[in-house]
């Protein structure tokens, strides 16, 4: 009889030992979790190397990797595929059709995504071996839906102009003197500071939040709508040490001569139909209109500028970006719905 009570006790304590097991191993794996790095390539072969090395110096290794080569045309998909190969932590997505813009890829990255954190990486951009480190100490502390670590402007040709955001700048362009990274900011005064770019957007943000919104695929900058919306479904924003650097790179995609530079208009204008639906004051809903009526001059005058220089074809290309860009601009003023936030 004794012995027969013993075996009915033993599944019960299999049961919690079990049980216990997995309790541990989920809340080490949420006081140590997973970050997933997505680097959208595209004729990376320059600089691929140091982006990825840059990873794999973090002291933090938890961490997966996911490369997408957009179809280049050099030896990124060699350079990457290498990089696979030594470390298990690495994952390619060689795709077949070029996308063109960084958001198509990223979302298509989100499939493949395992972490509990998303940190996006420029395939020309690198970060300090601390940085991964210091912003899941400051998520610890914090509890903080988007840590946000400091970010270097490097201009490789002239080092003298590097500058560094650290914080809240004091304005566009005006760092803080003296940083004050223990700041919680929430989804609302994210936005708002975002609007003149006094903080910036390459930050840890919980996976299920980019998850649910996805990155913007409208324009080549939707990924800049995409940051505004991360914050606005945060719990709250906390700052970080650990430094990202954003290099400045004159033969970078965004800075060659064609219809993609155009393309930039639509994030301005969802950007404007966000602060009105989620009843913003007028005073930004304000500030953000006439950035885009501003954008759109700047965009035709660049247009008039260059329209020799530019080939037959993308001169229609261009043509069409602009008419869609004055038509969205009317937009939103012929529902009247500007006017009634000025009421």
């Amino acid at each position: 009889m004794n012995s027969l009570k013993k075996n009915l006790f033993i599944p019960n304590m299999v049961n919690k030992t079990i049980k216990s097991f997995f309790i541990n191993k989920k809340k080490t794996c949420l006081f140590n979790p997973k970050i997933s790095v997505v680097i959208p390539c595209y004729n990376s072969s320059k600089f691929i190397r140091n982006t990825i090395e840059s990873v794999l110096n973090q002291t933090y290794t938890n961490w997966e990797m996911i490369c997408i080569n957009d179809v280049s045309t050099d030896n990124t998909l060699k350079i990457i595929n290498f990089y696979a190969k030594k470390d298990k932590r690495i994952k390619v997505i060689n795709k077949k059709k070029r996308a063109g813009y960084a958001a198509p890829n990223i979302n298509l990255a989100l499939r493949y995504v395992s972490g509990y954190f998303v940190f996006g990486l420029g395939h020309d951009d690198t970060i300090s071996s601390d940085s991964f480190k210091k912003m899941i100490q400051r998520w610890q502390e914090t509890g903080a839906d988007i840590i946000i670590p400091d970010c270097m402007l490097v201009y490789p040709d002239d080092p003298a102009k590097n500058w560094v955001i650290a914080g809240i700048m004091d304005s566009w362009a005006k760092p803080n003197k003296n940083p004050d990274r223990d700041i919680i900011l929430n989804g609302r005064d994210a936005v708002e500071l975002s609007l003149t770019w006094r903080i910036h957007a390459f930050n840890l943000v919980r996976s299920s939040i980019i998850k649910k919104c996805k990155y913007c695929e409208d324009g080549m900058n939707g990924d800049e709508y995409s940051a505004r919306m991360f914050y606005l479904y945060a719990n709250k924003i906390a700052f970080s040490q650990g430094t990202y650097f954003y290099y400045q790179i004159p033969s970078s995609i965004t800075k060659k001569l064609s219809p993609r530079l155009w393309d930039v208009y639509k994030t301005q204008y969802l950007l404007e139909k966000l602060l009105i639906d989620n009843d913003f004051p007028y005073h930004l809903i304000s500030f953000i209109h006439n950035a885009r009526l501003s954008l759109y001059n700047s965009l035709v005058e660049k247009y008039e500028k260059h329209k020799k220089d530019i080939s037959d074809e993308n001169r229609q290309k261009i043509k069409f970006l602009l008419r869609d860009n004055e038509k969205l601009l009317k937009e939103i003023e012929s529902q009247g719905r500007l006017a009634t936030r000025s009421s």
